[in-house]
């Protein structure tokens, strides 16, 4: 027994560095620091990839050189568990701007006593632009809690939270000599680091961090996503949602000129899950289409209908038409397209038709397939019957 539990709990005290070559946990592995240096080099001179299985608990108490020569992997399985009291610094220094990766796929794990994976200062400084964090699979509920830390300095760094994952922000840490804070961009020196929220859960202590909601991009690159204030548990948290918005025009179907015009109304269907309140819409065509008598009809606090005459003066296969909404409150615009097919006439029309038989249409006496009976077509038949050449016997 006594050995079992020496090779499930390996503990390495007052260690200098710790350095990883590439690994898979499924036991418990701490690393505790006396306080005097570096506890754990990843990817010191080699590819390195440390993989968190189910049951498996990785634990640094001080700093964790994330990608210090080489490229670094940190994989949190479902079912494992990842623990950092230190500094996680990714990637370590500037001179070496290596790819570095951290992905949370795991959820709070009862057998370690219902924790979350935790880093206490989380700094992606971004060195490279190819310095990346992933919370959730899609699938598995997963998340990650972090007191404080950065996003992006002199490079780009971004936090991908995807459906099911939920990432807290606390910003309350203490310590002599760290940020206190979570700060997106901190340098200001034009990098473009981001937290881009597919799914999921983001909850940020808005009385202690410095958090700009610009730097949360949502579904197609909204630059900030809704918010409510915090309830329950979540009390002193501004809690943000995956923006769920988009708007549908509704296909007419093909259309055919009239005395070279056609007038037909559009119609489309906007949603936005924050509220639709500041928002403007307009109606564009590519190909020269013209629209008139535009209105807007308000559903609920989430949706609205839109509806325009559309005007076609010329034939084109298709026209495009577009219908935009720009929101002013997020600096947010998006659009959808649609191709409409306009006809000459209806003679065009009806032989554009996949059921349009040349065959049936003789039959039925139009000879010159202009979807009339009338003398045009006897003398269609007189032409045919002078040009056709007969064998009497």
């Amino acid at each position: 027994m006594k050995n079992k539990m020496l090779l499930m709990l390996i503990v390495c005290v007052a260690m200098a560095a710790t350095t990883f070559g590439a690994v898979d946990y499924n036991g418990w592995y701490d690393i505790s620091g006396s306080g005097g240096g570096e506890d754990v080099r990843l990817g010191q001179g080699a590819l390195t990839t440390i993989n968190i299985q189910s049951g498996g608990k990785f634990t640094c108490l001080e700093e964790t050189r994330f990608g210090e020569e080489s490229a670094a992997t940190i994989n949190v399985q479902v079912g494992g568990l990842l623990i950092m009291s230190g500094e996680t610094l990714m990637p370590y220094e500037e001179e070496f701007p290596v790819t570095t990766r951290l992905n949370i796929y795991s959820n709070t794990v009862p057998m370690f006593g219902t924790r979350s994976n935790y880093i206490e200062q989380l700094k992606m400084y971004g060195f490279g632009d190819d310095t990346k964090a992933v919370i959730g699979n899609g699938t598995d509920p997963a998340s990650l809690q972090i007191t404080e830390g950065l996003l992006g300095k002199d490079g780009d760094a971004t936090i991908t939270i995807n459906a099911n994952g939920t990432m807290i922000i606390d910003g309350d840490f203490s310590g002599s000599g760290n940020l206190n804070v979570f700060k997106i961009d901190s340098d200001d020196l034009g990098t473009d680091s981001y937290i881009d929220l597919v799914g999921g859960t983001l909850k940020v202590n808005s009385a202690n961090t410095e958090f700009d909601p610009n730097d949360v991009i949502g579904y197609g690159g909204t630059r900030e996503v809704g918010s409510v204030a915090g309830t329950g548990d979540d009390t002193g948290y501004t809690v943000y949602t995956a923006l769920s918005y988009g708007v549908l025009a509704d296909d007419p179907g093909y259309q055919w000129l009239t005395d070279g015009t056609r007038t037909v109304e559009v119609t489309a269907t906007v949603t936005e899950t924050d509220g639709i309140a500041g928002h403007t819409y307009s109606w564009t065509s590519a190909t020269g289409a013209t629209f008139a008598n535009e209105t807007t009809t308000v559903v609920s606090a989430t949706e609205v209908t839109l509806s325009a005459d559309v005007t076609f003066t010329t034939a084109a296969a298709p026209h495009s038409l577009t219908v935009q909404v720009t929101d002013s409150v997020k600096t947010l615009v998006y659009s959808d397209t649609i191709d409409v097919t306009v006809y000459a006439d209806g003679c065009a029309a009806a032989k554009a038709e996949d059921g349009y038989d040349e065959a049936a249409a003789l039959v039925a006496r139009d000879a010159n397939y202009d979807c009339e009976k009338n003398l045009a077509d006897f003398a269609a038949v007189a032409a045919a019957w002078m040009n056709s050449v007969e064998y009497v016997y």
